[in-house]
């Protein structure tokens, strides 16, 4: 797997590493670690599990390490396989040969079973004093909290999808956060935070404040990381996202159509905590991952394609007092981005 991922350089986006994980496959990953993955109990599931967690590794340690010191980590771990295998600390200790801290970038990757999770502040875009050539430059800083008790590995990307201009891997402590600075040439239109393994799943889009470009700031632009005392704000009033427990879907009445209301396909379908993760049946409701959604770690959204209203959404809360209270919805933008976004989200329809 490493091998592999140095031999194709650091070119790879987060968005490869989460395109084709199905929510089973993260359920898989999220209860057990590498060295406790139950292979025989439905291979198919615990394989990919495995890869994915091996991936996020082997990617952590291309991107902390550069190309030649991973080439260098290879072919120390190949000479010492001549003599049969290597366990982990001599794996970490080929890595510190190389001048790099393994531990630092992937933790304890072999055991550890938890997650991190990670929450991002706006966005500030000011411009600063061009460089030397004349160029101009402009300063990107947000503050990246990890709201789990574990460490946790991200980094910045610019672009529609995750392109060239990204920041070093980042890694961020249990339940601390840090300001995360890097300087572009232009302000950038979209910035996505890229976790390399945590409940997020997916990378996501972080919202941009872009300071007036006149007022140029006359001070070197901060770039790297720093501790931060930021902490994300509490949400207003009473959340029920459609991955909390008040969320349900309930079937009015037995579908007639399509025999039963669910139409044949040749795959298995894939579900995501009780829904559908696609679906071509009028009126049943599934669930997708869209950027412009809302969410604390995952940005998804659940809608239904126009039906006869046999299956409704419920939203149920414990409200704290008696009396009128305001009813706010999110609605993602229908325009969103990302390779798990489904076109037939697109057209909405009425609502009051």
């Amino acid at each position: 797997m490493i091998g592999n991922l140095a031999s194709r350089g650091t070119g790879q986006t987060g968005f490869s590493q989460y395109a084709f994980g199905q929510p089973s496959v993260w359920e898989r990953a999220m209860g057990a670690s590498l060295a406790e993955m139950d292979l025989e109990h439905d291979p198919n599931k615990a394989i990919g599990a495995f890869a994915m967690r091996g991936s996020a590794a082997a990617r952590s340690i291309v991107d902390g390490l550069g190309r030649d010191r991973t080439a260098t980590l290879l072919a120390d771990l190949r000479r010492r396989s001549r003599a049969g295998t290597y366990d982990a600390s001599e794996f970490v200790g080929a890595g510190s040969a190389t001048g790099g801290d393994i531990e630092q970038l992937i933790g304890d990757w072999l055991t550890d079973v938890a997650l991190p999770g990670f929450v991002v502040s706006r966005a500030l875009i000011e411009r600063v004093a061009d460089d030397a050539d004349g160029s101009p430059r402009y300063e990107i800083r947000v503050h990246v909290h990890n709201d789990e008790p574990v460490p946790g590995l991200v980094r910045l990307s610019l672009g529609i999808l995750p392109q060239s201009a990204r920041s070093e891997p980042v890694r961020v402590e249990g339940n601390a956060t840090v300001e995360v600075g890097m300087v572009t040439t232009e302000p950038p239109q979209l910035l996505w935070l890229e976790p390399y393994l945590a409940l997020n799943r997916a990378p996501f889009r972080a919202d941009i404040d872009v300071a007036d470009e006149q007022e140029i700031a006359a001070r070197e632009p901060f770039v790297g990381t720093r501790p931060s005392a930021w902490t994300p704000p509490v949400p207003q009033g009473i959340v029920i996202d459609d991955l909390d427990p008040g969320f349900s879907t309930v079937l009015r009445v037995e579908a007639t159509r399509l025999g039963g209301g669910v139409a044949a396909s040749a795959f298995p379908r894939e579900f995501d905590q009780g829904l559908p993760t696609w679906t071509r049946t009028p009126g049943e409701w599934s669930r997708a991952t869209i950027p412009t959604s809302w969410g604390k770690y995952r940005r998804t959204t659940a809608g239904a394609l126009a039906g006869d209203g046999g299956q409704v959404a419920v939203f149920a809360a414990d409200l704290p007092r008696p009396g009128r209270w305001q009813l706010d919805y999110h609605m993602p933008n229908r325009y969103g981005l990302g390779p798990t976004y489904y076109p037939s989200f697109a057209t909405l329809g009425s609502f009051t």
